[in-house]
């Protein structure tokens, strides 16, 4: 991870082992009352926190990324439906050092990189690439920020971290959009696989 995203360990009483442990048995109303007023019993023993990055200077200009966390934030919540499937899950903002923090649920999937040999061929990782991609596409949104460290490994599906780069795409050009999206990862995949041993040993 980065110094500004990084896995945390809640540590739990006895009370709160209790209020996690019951609460499934009450009617979704009573649980999703419960965790709107205490939203640390939802939260799961490990939880990714991910902080608003200080501005910093990027070839003599101030970099904020303000803008893309927000952004960042909105996508998560526009797709609710695939968290835990596509994406991690949002839990909700909080402060970490005194800066916005988004929370999210931690993945248990391992990054191309940190693929066991055999890998992934070309094709089966396109044929896995596809239906995430697509999946994204059908909200009329595209995923912009093509690197291999966003992809997550979970079981014989992919996940996409990082939504920071997300963004609406015009229905007229979101096929297109999709395709390219497919293509560019595609390529840098077979980029990778050459050099994968000695690269990332």
């Amino acid at each position: 991870m980065y110094p500004h995203v990084f896995r945390a360990t809640i540590i739990e009483g006895g009370w709160h082992r209790f209020i996690r442990s019951v609460l499934p048995i009450f009617p979704s109303f009573i649980q999703r009352a419960v965790r709107k007023v205490w939203p640390r019993y939802a939260l799961p023993p490990c939880v990714v926190l991910k902080k608003l990055r200080d501005p910093f200077v990027d070839r003599k200009d101030l970099v904020s990324k303000k803008r893309e966390f927000e952004n960042e934030k909105a996508m998560y919540q526009e797709l609710q439906c695939l968290q835990e499937i596509r994406i991690p899950t949002l839990y909700g903002e909080g402060r970490c050092d005194g800066k916005r923090t988004l929370v999210l649920s931690y993945i248990a999937g391992g990054t191309l990189r940190q693929q066991s040999p055999p890998r992934l061929t070309v094709e089966e990782f396109e044929q896995r690439l596809r239906p995430a991609v697509e999946d994204i596409a059908n909200f009329g949104l595209g995923y912009d920020d093509i690197r291999l460290s966003n992809i997550l490994l979970v079981d014989a599906r992919i996940a996409f971290i990082d939504l920071e780069c997300v963004c609406r795409v015009k229905p007229v050009h979101l096929e297109l959009n999709t395709k390219c999206t497919i293509g560019e990862f595609v390529d840098r995949y077979k980029d990778y696989l050459p050099h994968a041993d000695d690269e990332w040993s």
